[in-house]
């Protein structure tokens, strides 16, 4: 007797027991022969044929069946909206699955079409409980670069799962992840870091920890934490190894990026090891003409120059990416690429390398003078390395022009007792006594001390720290400057950069702001100066604002001196003498160098292009209460004819008194100035004399008293955050986060100094 087949109830019972138990390989089976059932007995519309048939689809999504699983869900949901309507619940949520199995299939739009069609619906949170589906559809958002659009969503979805779910929940943790990435694709790196560390710390799902991992040292390398960045990329990067193997995209990934951070921390050997590992797989996963392809080959070459390798491999390497670099890096990287390449190119010393390395110098030349003007180091670097390749080859008359352009800029940005000064010099008189022997007697004259003999060609392999010298590109450290990156020694030589505070407020906020501390130095006996090597100088503190029609400072604003009118940034408004028709001020200040003029241009410009980091700079201090926003209390500006009244508090002035003023946008709340800066021996507290001293001075935005003493002793940048409003009213409310703001802005004034102009 032949044995009878089963029921539909028979196979639907075991495909949903199977279902449950998340075997979907055995349920799948049972359940599409339930469907056949189920369409012949009752009816393609029946109520159960369309459930089954609906479970059917989710265990075709859980198997990747994406196609067959689109199936089925999208005829299910058809039909429940025909029958039952489009705001049905089952109607919603076969196309809210519908939406997710496009996702997975790349139709991104689709999703995306009906992820919106589905938001309308005021009930919709009763089919997302957890915030699966908004996690869905703001990955839908980050596929198709609508990052502003996918950090909200993912932001709902983010405090969903946590409020439903555990703290260390699957889902909560994915969501953390992916808003993470959002913040990141928008170079939000202090929100982005914070999401990163609730997933390493969670340790649900190892993939997913080391993929946190991974993305915490991506985002700490934009925030130049490199000690922190290698840390995180070293875990990455071995748990793939372990889990995955050394071919898959993640471990390789991990380690071009350890390479890179390695590379920015000076360390070439590390760096190149960990290079060679990317290197092999990182063209079969990504392209031969990927970027990072091309960037992972550019930082190995120039991490075997730095290493005094042989050449030859180098050149080889830095040719490859030329092309894709000039389409896809940036302006830093292109420029660079072209000057080491030349380096890679004078080492072999041969005739035809020279005649290669004089067309890339020159390009770098000029592409470094364009984007960075005459005075930037790589900009004389270029020029030195340039003529260089014209007296290898014999061109005297060529190589004169940019080695005097070299010693000339050198000269006047690092003086002429710099390494690269005299090289230059000595390289310029070598030429013009060829040229004339009359010429090199009147170069040498300039320059004191004698020169040193001319450097063999094993010498000049050995590391140099100058223009003329330092052959190969150094992409900024930390901004708490710091010329190695893990100092081995007390050696005051090795410090470039001064910020100088006078207040102990002042202090405390750029020790909050910036990265690392080191040590105190330890006085040697007959040390006259313990900062030998200073070149750039910021005085970073806070000041007394002017509010004025052109100007609506307030308070909180950084204000930096800059040459503005006649003035080179700061006046000392009461230096002078007192003659029959007045008091006439006499003599001037130096204006700033001109090497952070450039720096401030290029701030300015990262301003107005959108990409400044300065809000994320000062986002560093909102856990630290004394430099919170909040705790500084309102911004009042009384008029100037009215004085103050009560104690210390303005709370007994008269509110009729208050200017009105209209409300900044939340985005704005800290606005930046350029201009001058009136300096000073006494307090300014008398808003009539505040108003006259700055229209006799042409307009000025800040008051303060210690810039004065310094400027022409050593030509510095002032950085001030604003305080008060140098009016009776003043009082010490808003200095902690006004010295908040002031080293903020400094911070991001360093980033943007390659460590070579610093050095």
């Amino acid at each position: 007797m032949k044995p009878s087949s089963p029921s539909f109830s028979e196979l639907l019972n075991a495909g949903n027991e199977h279902y449950k138990q998340k075997k979907f390989i055995e349920a799948e089976a049972p359940l599409r022969k339930a469907v056949k059932l189920l369409e012949k007995a009752k009816g393609r519309d029946h109520r159960r044929t369309l459930a089954t048939k609906f479970t059917l689809g989710l265990t075709l999504f859980e198997l990747a069946e994406y196609e067959r699983s689109e199936l089925s869900l999208k005829d299910v949901a058809g039909r429940y909206k025909s029958t039952s309507g489009a705001e049905n619940e089952k109607t919603i949520t076969s196309k809210l699955w519908l939406a997710r199995d496009y996702f997975e299939r790349e139709k991104y739009a689709q999703a995306e079409k009906l992820f919106q069609e589905m938001e309308r619906f005021t009930t919709l949170d009763t089919f997302d409980d957890t915030g699966t589906n908004l996690l869905c559809r703001g990955r839908v958002c980050l596929e198709q670069e609508k990052l502003a659009k996918a950090e909200r969503i993912l932001q709902r979805a983010t405090e969903r799962a946590e409020r439903r779910l555990e703290q260390g929940h699957e889902q909560t943790i994915k969501s953390h992840y992916w808003l993470g990435y959002a913040h990141f694709k928008q170079n939000k790196y202090s929100d982005a870091e914070k999401r990163f560390r609730k997933v390493v710390k969670s340790g649900w799902g190892h993939l997913y920890t080391l993929k946190g991992h991974h993305w915490l040292g991506r985002t700490l390398c934009g925030q130049y934490k490199f000690t922190l960045a290698e840390r995180s990329l070293r875990r990455a990067a071995d748990g793939f190894q372990r889990t995955l193997g050394g071919d898959h995209h993640y471990t390789i990934e991990s380690h071009h990026w350890l390479g890179r951070t390695l590379h920015s921390m000076n360390r070439w050997g590390e760096a190149e090891g960990s290079l060679r590992k990317a290197e092999a797989g990182i063209e079969k996963c990504l392209g031969a003409n990927a970027t990072p392809t091309l960037l992972n080959k550019h930082l190995l070459a120039l991490s075997m120059l730095y290493l005094k390798k042989n050449a030859a491999e180098p050149e080889q390497l830095l040719k490859s990416p030329a092309a894709g670099l000039e389409r896809d890096a940036g302006f830093f990287t292109v420029c660079t690429g072209k000057f080491s390449l030349g380096v890679a190119l004078h080492r072999q010393h041969r005739q035809q390398k020279y005649a290669e390395g004089e067309q890339l110098f020159k390009e770098a030349a000029e592409g470094f003078r364009v984007e960075y003007g005459r005075y930037d180091p790589w900009t004389i670097r270029s020029y030195f390395r340039l003529g260089e390749s014209f007296y290898h080859q014999e061109k005297y008359r060529g190589a004169e022009s940019p080695l005097q352009e070299a010693v000339e800029l050198s000269t006047r940005t690092l003086g002429i007792h710099d390494d690269g000064t005299l090289e230059a010099t000595r390289l310029l008189a070598e030429v013009q006594e060829r040229l004339s022997p009359t010429a090199s007697a009147k170069v040498t004259e300039t320059v004191a001390p004698p020169p040193e003999p001319t450097p063999t060609a094993e010498s000049d392999e050995q590391p140099r720290t100058s223009p003329g010298t330092k052959d190969l590109p150094v992409r900024p450290k930390s901004t708490t400057y710091r010329p190695r990156p893990e100092p081995r020694g007390s050696f005051r030589e090795d410090y470039t950069v001064g910020w100088i505070c006078a207040l102990p407020i002042e202090l405390a906020a750029a020790e909050e702001i910036l990265d690392d501390e080191h040590g105190e130095f330890r006085r040697e006996r007959e040390d006259n100066d313990e900062n030998l090597n200073i070149r750039l100088v910021l005085m970073v503190g806070i000041g007394g604002g002017v509010p004025s029609a052109e100007a609506d400072v307030r308070l909180g604003d950084v204000v930096v001196g800059h040459p503005h009118s006649i003035h080179g940034g700061v006046i000392q408004y009461d230096m002078g003498k007192t003659t029959p028709s007045g008091f006439a001020r006499t003599g001037m200040l130096n204006m700033p160098p001109p090497m952070l003029l450039a720096a401030v241009a290029r701030v300015r410009a990262h301003e107005f292009r959108g990409r400044s980091k300065f809000h994320d700079h000062l986002s560093k201090l909102e856990d630290v209460a004394r430099f919170q926003r909040a705790r500084a209390g309102h911004d009042i500006l009384f008029q100037a004819t009215y004085d103050h009244e009560g104690h210390q508090t303005c709370d007994g002035c008269r509110p009729d008194k208050q200017v009105s003023r209209p409300q900044r946008e939340s985005t704005e709340e800290v606005d930046v100035h350029y201009g001058t800066i009136a300096s000073g021996n006494q307090v300014m507290r008398t808003a009539t004399e505040r108003d006259r001293v700055s229209k006799g001075l042409g307009g000025v935005l800040c008051f303060e008293m210690q810039g004065a003493g310094l400027m022409n002793n050593f030509p510095c940048l002032m950085v001030r955050g604003i305080c008060d409003y140098s009016d009776s009213h003043k009082n010490k409310s808003w200095q902690a986060y006004a010295a908040g703001t002031a080293a903020a802005w400094a911070k991001e004034l360093l980033s943007v100094i390659p460590a070579a102009d610093e050095a």
